[in-house]
């Protein structure tokens, strides 16, 4: 379990992407608080169960807490750095079902690069400002 763990937390890239997880932290945290809570101008959870409910996504309801909740609390945990491969997996299922969903039309190009970023974090880890690369210090040194 120790060496899952130093794997998953493992990560020796540089200062850029670190800053590039703590954006796609910061907007996936702004997404979930504006579905959970109406924050930064959001829908709510009533407005995000209407707009599901017209894309046609099973359990509105409970798609839009599952979606809002993953999205503020991984975002939260994408912004301190902890865990984020882990965190990038759901991040990327989420874009890939609003490329699918709410973008279906064509005007794709933001969740794709949302998704590339998540990805990249995926592969990468969370930088060397963030608490998986203090995690992971044990084993890299």
């Amino acid at each position: 379990m120790k060496k899952l763990l130093c794997r998953i937390t493992q990560t020796h890239t540089c200062f850029l992407v670190s800053l590039m997880r703590i954006v796609v932290g910061f907007i996936f945290f702004k997404a979930g608080s504006g579905k959970l809570f109406g924050w930064f101008d959001g829908f709510g959870i009533e407005g995000v169960t209407k707009y599901f409910m017209g894309l046609g996504i099973p359990y509105p309801t409970f798609n839009a807490y599952f979606v809002g909740s993953t999205e503020f609390i991984g975002g939260i945990l994408m912004i301190l750095g902890l865990l984020t491969r882990l965190v990038s997996i759901p991040f990327c299922i989420i874009m890939m079902m609003a490329i699918f969903t709410a973008d279906k039309d064509g005007d794709f190009y933001y969740p794709l690069m949302i998704l590339m970023a998540c990805l990249t974090l995926l592969e990468v880890g969370g930088g060397v400002i963030s608490i998986d690369k203090l995690l992971g210090k044990n084993k890299s040194e």
